[in-house]
């Protein structure tokens, strides 16, 4: 086969001196490369969202699922890397379409339940075998069609540099992205995403197929190896080489995870801002390894230091603009230092034959950067040190790679090692005033917060519980108020309606604790049962407030989540039941179900209630709640609590769901409105939910 090279430029690096590649076979090889890519990135949203109910929909089953995916991309990178290397192009066709083959035993994909669900403080172990059963060989072999396609085209067509099939897998993973919020998830339930998705993985299977017989047929032992270059070219890489390569992908990838952490939990508690950091760091890899123009070094001496300072500003000040522009601005400086990373690797990339080696570094990077920031992180500190930490680590490469031989790159780096040391010693502490404690685990980040008052002229003393941003709690303390009902259960809230007035000894159910403030309604017949699925919000509510420890009514806490939780209840238990776990920083889904209702009303007494907390800044959790109760044929009210008299109370919006709500105790007619079904909104099930269009 005849090869035709480019002409050389001047001053061009090994990286440049490519031959130009048969258009006509680019294409044969780009197909399961771009397929490959888009089913990788779709799988994620897909599986981690069905297994979201089993561990209590809280956000850090996205991390742990993101550690997952890219740990088993190492996993095929490392595959591709030792098959392309040790084995002949007749054993690597077969051995991969052997497997290929045998994946397909795993089809159609669904979510492997192998175990009961339990009250773990930390269930990060249990969503790794739940995913690797699950998608576990499927997931492995997209993983590895990257870096393995494109040594066999390179090797099949001698073609020195195939990267920008690299460029074309990026694009494959960003349209799935894009797509799955918009075009599939409000459209389709999950059991067809799945069966959609393994009939994709099915075409996969068999392009792949295809591309290892052609591949194998291609003979390029026979054709002499690679395409005759420059020796530099074929100079291996440096230890230093796979040192600089491995440290700039963890830094994009620290800096994506970190991004998306800080977004999620201290700005905006809303699921896009998972997509729009992934997009953005997405991109970054197409503009970098399309082509090389998209990099400008001379550009980034000055941009990256100020977007970097920027997102240090930010840590420190959180509230220094409005959510939109902490969006914007985060996103830009996401997009910067990506740009910086990914552009770096690009302009370092090898020749084809150390393309494996390549990709392997770039994924055991990232996937260091994700153990380090999901795994690792929440163990060791209380707060979110590891941003301040990644900025500075980004700067450090910075100072490496784009000011290598200038005169002030030594104070510099010198201050800059020192400020990481300081981060990490804990001698630098991000805190909020008033500050008394401060906790965190897979759930989350809490704090406790005190501050002094006056009431009637007295001094007195506030307590405060928070999650991330999210208060969840407000005690006083002094004057005699301990025990006050504050926040969202004031007395002229929904709940407080309900429960303050007179009526008969009540059995209640609470999904979600905070501060345990709807203890402070029991009474001496009353039994109060909360289900909390965070242990140290039960251990803050009983060592830092008073609510449970002092109430009239015999109180118990179960560890756990809250629908699991309550289905092992026996039949016909409670007066009421609360669901209050929808204004933190994420919204369980399968709390609100018509499968959940459905539950939850099989434990009810007749004439109960079920009465659903639904403030939020951001998400209108109304529409699925009065779908759900038209499906059931029950009757549901809107009480949306305005009352700033009531001291320490706060606008509270509840959902009250019920048989009859004229028979409801303590609740007048002025006091709520009809929650009527709008015709575009149907009812959540365990298959299906949409939530962005819930957006305000």
């Amino acid at each position: 086969m005849a090869t035709v090279a480019t002409p050389k430029r001047k001053k061009s690096t090994v990286a440049e001196q490519v031959v130009t590649p048969p258009s006509h076979k680019v294409r044969f090889y780009a197909a399961p490369v771009l397929l490959s890519a888009f089913l990788l990135f779709l799988v994620q949203p897909m599986l981690a969202k069905a297994i979201l109910p089993w561990f209590g929909g809280v956000a850090g089953v996205w991390i742990v699922a993101m550690l997952f995916f890219q740990g088993m991309l190492v996993v095929g990178y490392g595959y591709a890397y030792l098959i392309t290397r040790f084995l002949t192009a007749k054993l690597q066709a077969l051995c991969h379409v052997g497997l290929l083959f045998g994946s397909l035993i795993f089809m159609p994909i669904a979510p492997w339940k192998v175990f009961p669900a339990s009250a773990a403080a930390d269930p990060s172990m249990q969503i790794l075998q739940v995913l690797f059963l699950s998608v576990g060989l499927p997931y492995f072999l997209l993983s590895t069609t990257g870096p393995l396609i494109q040594t066999w085209y390179a090797r099949a067509q001698r073609v020195a540099l195939p990267y920008r099939l690299f460029a074309l897998s990026n694009l494959g993973s960003l349209i799935a992205l894009l797509a799955y919020p918009v075009v599939i998830e409000p459209f389709v339930t999950t059991r067809h995403q799945m069966v959609t998705w393994s009939v994709l993985y099915g075409t996969f299977a068999l392009l792949a197929t295809i591309t290892a017989a052609q591949f194998w047929r291609s003979r390029p032992e026979a054709q002499g190896g690679d395409v005759k270059e420059p020796k530099q070219a074929l100079a291996a890489p440096s230890w230093k080489d796979y040192v600089l390569w491995g440290a700039l992908a963890a830094c994009g990838s620290a800096l994506l995870v970190t991004v998306m952490n800080h977004l999620c939990q201290d700005i905006a508690p809303i699921p896009l801002l998972w997509v729009l950091p992934l997009g953005t760091y997405l991109l970054t890899f197409i503009l970098c390894f399309d082509r090389r123009g998209w990099h400008k070094p001379a550009l980034l001496r000055w941009v990256l230091p100020l977007a970097l300072g920027a997102m240090m500003y930010g840590i420190f000040h959180p509230n220094m603009s409005g959510v939109k522009v902490q969006v914007l601005i985060y996103l830009a400086c996401l997009f910067v230092g990506c740009m910086f990373c990914h552009g770096e690797l690009a302009r370092r990339k090898p020749h084809h034959r150390y393309l494996t080696s390549f990709y392997l570094m770039l994924s055991l990077g990232g996937a260091l950067a994700t153990v380090a920031i999901g795994l690792i992180a929440p163990r060791v500190s209380t707060w979110q040190v590891e941003f301040p930490q990644v900025v500075v680590a980004c700067a450090i490469l910075g100072l490496l790679t784009l000011f290598p031989k200038h005169w002030m790159r030594h104070a510099a780096m010198a201050a800059l090692v020192a400020a990481f040391g300081l981060l990490t010693s804990g001698i630098i502490h991000k805190s909020s005033p008033g500050d008394i404690l401060k906790t965190r685990n897979f759930y989350g980040t809490l704090r406790v917060s005190e501050e002094q008052g006056t009431v009637r002229g007295q001094p007195i003393k506030l307590r405060r519980i928070y999650h991330g941003r999210i208060e969840h709690g407000t005690e006083f303390f002094g004057q005699q108020l301990e025990s006050f009902p504050t926040t969202y259960y004031g007395a002229h809230s929904g709940i407080g309606l309900l429960l303050s007035g007179p009526r008969t000894a009540w059995n209640v159910g609470v999904v979600g604790l905070g501060a345990g403030t709807l203890a402070a309604y029991g009474r001496p017949a009353d039994t109060f049962t909360f289900y909390e699925i965070n242990p140290e919000v039960a251990r803050l509510a009983n060592s830092q407030f008073s609510y449970l420890p002092k109430s009239q009514a015999a109180v118990k806490v179960v560890i756990g989540d809250g629908r699991l939780s309550v289905q092992k209840e026996p039949p016909q238990k409670f007066n009421l039941l609360v669901v209050d776990a929808f204004s933190g920083d994420s919204i369980p889904v399968h709390l609100l179900t018509r499968e959940a209702f459905q539950s939850y009303f099989s434990k009810l007494k007749a004439g109960g209630v079920v009465a659903v907390h639904i403030t939020n800044q951001f998400i209108n959790l109304a529409p699925p709640l009065a779908a759900v109760a038209d499906d059931l044929h029950k009757q549901a009210v809107v009480v949306v609590n305005q009352d700033k008299e009531t001291l320490g109370a706060s606008i509270a919006i509840w959902v009250l769901i019920t048989d009859d709500v004229a028979a409801l105790p303590n609740l007048p007619q002025e006091s709520w409105r009809t929650l009527s079904r709008l015709e575009k909104y149907q009812a959540w099930t365990d298959d299906y939910s949409y939530i962005f269009r819930l957006l305000q």
